[in-house]
């Protein structure tokens, strides 16, 4: 073979190194992208996920006024304020969030398949130009055999077969990559099954934890209606026949009508609100670690709401009847604030503390009243002085 035809031959062979190279690390980059593109499609999936059980566990509104157990009509306050109280809530961008992580997520995506299209497009222009390059050494080596001595021709053989031994080593080699990236996709599957599972396991597992407090709390809820029940039987309402809390809102319901339906006359409702917070009080004494209510009630003028005659007297005795029985058995555990202008003589002998307020001893220390016939407007409080 002369100078020229090895120099060409070389020439040739050298590029071809070249293109194989290239190659290689446009399949390396591919790869790359491609499991990129498979953490971002986890990741997306990861958002969506946190962003359904974000909307599924959303706050909880005030159907009721936690103090007087009244409905509370729509439309009190202005849109973007509390419902309860009517201050200005602070909108809630967890969903805009979410929204703006997928944004992210997906253009990266996007970005990431343009740059496997492009590197795939150049893969592909490579191959056909290793094929031509290939091709060129073989004619090469062809011609250069028929040109030499037989002594060379073992030689060139052996070439053109080391060149076809790396085609097909090369064919091989390709083969073994999609297999393997078959495998890492098919690994990928298996692991995100197992943090499936581990999630649904978790999930079973505090579904029978849920179900467990619910039935717990069914049980009480019975104790609670039952307790009412016999307060309410014990405090003489003339009316009643028969007494429960509702399970759906926790609130009594009297004769089959609801508390906010009770009719105001003869201080019904006020026995009913009092032997309700009583049944709640006694809960708290006895399940003190499972219900969480308060240990304290402050209970305003009975009398006053109840009425004055002979029954209506009867009905507070009773309520103070309820009441020293609460103190005999449950001692210091709780506390109950009475303001009564007509306390029976009896409850006086067994109150813990007996405070009196009048003219002489005010609310307030050192502010002095005017008296039943003086104007306690402050306008008019001014212009006596």
């Amino acid at each position: 073979m002369s100078a020229e035809a090895l120099n060409a031959l070389g020439s040739e062979r050298a590029r071809l190194d070249d293109l194989l190279a290239q190659r290689d690390a446009l399949k390396a980059s591919v790869a790359e992208a491609h499991s990129v593109t498979a953490q971002l499609n986890l990741e997306e999936q990861r958002i969506k996920r946190s962003s359904a059980v974000s909307t599924s566990l959303s706050g909880l509104d005030f159907v009721q006024c936690p103090r007087c157990l009244q409905a509370l009509p729509d439309g009190r306050f202005e849109q973007g304020h509390c419902h309860l109280c009517g201050q200005a809530q602070a909108a809630d961008d967890g969903a805009t969030s979410a929204d703006s992580l997928l944004k992210v997520v997906r253009e990266q995506r996007r970005e990431t398949r343009d740059l496997v299209d492009a590197d795939e497009a150049a893969l592909e222009g490579l191959s056909a130009q290793i094929e031509l390059v290939e091709q060129s050494v073989l004619a090469q080596l062809r011609a250069a055999s028929s040109r030499d001595e037989l002594r060379s021709l073992p030689y060139i053989g052996s070439l053109e077969q080391a060149v076809a031994q790396v085609a097909a080593t090369e064919a091989a080699i390709r083969r073994v990559d999609d297999v393997v990236t078959r495998w890492a996709t098919h690994a990928g599957f298996h692991k995100e099954a197992d943090h499936l599972d581990v999630m649904a396991r978790e999930m079973a597992e505090e579904e029978a934890r849920i179900k467990l407090e619910l039935s717990e709390d069914t049980t009480m809820l019975a104790d609670l209606s039952v307790l009412f029940d016999e307060i309410l039987r014990g405090l003489r309402d003339p009316w009643f026949n028969e007494a429960h809390v509702d399970t759906t809102d926790y609130l009594p319901i009297v004769d089959g009508e609801p508390f906010n339906m009770l009719a105001v006359g003869g201080g019904r409702k006020t026995i009913v609100n009092l032997a309700y917070h009583l049944a709640n009080l006694y809960m708290s004494l006895s399940e003190r670690t499972d219900m969480l209510l308060p240990t304290l009630l402050i209970v305003d003028s009975p009398r006053k709401n109840v009425g004055e005659g002979a029954l209506d007297r009867a009905v507070v005795e009773s309520i103070y009847s309820r009441l020293r029985t609460l103190q005999a058995a449950s001692s210091d555990n709780f506390q109950i604030i009475f303001a009564d202008n007509d306390m029976p003589s009896e409850a006086s002998k067994w109150v813990s503390a007996h405070i009196t307020l009048d003219y002489e001893n005010p609310f307030v220390p050192g502010v002095v009243h005017r008296g039943e016939k003086e104007s306690n407007d402050p306008k008019v409080a001014e212009e006596i002085d």
